[in-house]
């Protein structure tokens, strides 16, 4: 497909109303793209990059599709995008466009997470718009969003031993207490592991995604994470800790502080975080910003105002 490309961070704006405007802009110079496939069709393609999930930021690309076979030239302001050759889910949807996020609440809600042999290609999807499309705020609209999956890796067993889990009642190929050395799980996918009080030495997590973990208690030491992204970061909806129930599971909950000691921040970016009641000490705070305003010259205001 060839297309002009947007920015969209649903934290910062809703794509409901950004994503009709952007079009409005590039429908107009459909016309300067060569050799569009017939029967005529616009797609709408979200592309995103890891860590994935919810309100995450993606790039998103309005255009048209195009034959394979076309050495036309990219109109200035475009880009040529290829669609990845792939199974899809395709859910039609008829009403209007303030009303399509149902399509994704049903792939991501109700679809996907029945489905033993199937599995989301996760960095991205489409919309697709033919002559059934009416306009955005028609009833009679009709959508197709093409989701990409693919058939899921049977899981590897290790060890024919099992353990009941306390929080969900599965069970657990059991591993515990097992000392495993020396071992590649590149592009290995862990799904429900118990790792409670495990040791990680002198592993590569490079690339790697973590999501829904449970780290309190956690101690991390002599650890490079150059690139890393901490998103969405919840802190505990109480006021104070419930130690007495099996960690891990729902009555279990752990609000005591979390600890920085000894790191090197250096270039760090805090966005659209909670930092109420944080407490710095003995920090280095040189070219430090706070909403662009160096905080070393409002610590000196401080000092001058309020010291004298």
């Amino acid at each position: 497909m060839i297309g002009m490309a947007t920015f969209i961070d649903p934290n910062r704006i809703k794509p409901e109303h950004v994503i009709p405007k952007f079009w409005q802009s590039a429908m107009p110079r459909i016309s300067d793209i060569s050799d569009v496939r017939r029967p005529f069709a616009t797609i709408g393609l979200y592309q995103y990059k890891p860590p994935f999930g919810s309100q995450q930021d993606y790039q998103y690309v309005a255009g048209v599709e195009v034959e394979m076979e076309s050495s036309a030239a990219v109109p200035e302001g475009m880009q040529e995008v290829i669609i990845p050759e792939n199974d899809y889910l395709v859910i039609t949807y008829r009403g209007k466009a303030n009303g399509l996020g149902q399509v994704w609440d049903y792939f991501r809600g109700y679809w996907l997470p029945k489905q033993d042999g199937f599995e989301a290609v996760e960095d991205y999807e489409f919309e697709r718009h033919d002559g059934r499309y009416l306009g955005t705020d028609d009833d009679n609209s009709v959508f197709e969003m093409h989701f990409p999956i693919r058939e899921r890796s049977k899981d590897q067993r290790l060890t024919d031993a099992f353990v009941v889990d306390e929080k969900g009642g599965h069970a657990l190929q059991d591993l515990r207490g097992k000392r495993i050395r020396m071992a590649s799980f590149r592009d290995a996918d862990f799904h429900g592991i118990d790792m409670r009080s495990t040791v990680l030495r002198h592993v590569n997590f490079v690339g790697a995604t973590w999501e829904h973990i449970y780290f309190s208690n956690l101690h991390i030491n002599e650890i490079q994470m150059g690139g890393t992204i901490f998103e969405h970061i919840r802190r505990p909806d109480a006021t104070e800790s419930q130690l007495e129930g099996e960690p891990g599971t729902e009555g279990w909950v752990n609000v005591e502080p979390v600890l920085f000691r000894a790191c090197d921040l250096r270039t760090a970016k805090f966005e659209n975080c909670d930092l109420r009641q944080v407490n710095l000490l003995h920090c280095r705070l040189e070219g430090m910003m706070i909403d662009g305003i160096p905080v070393t010259e409002m610590l000196e205001y401080y000092k001058q105002t309020y010291r004298k």
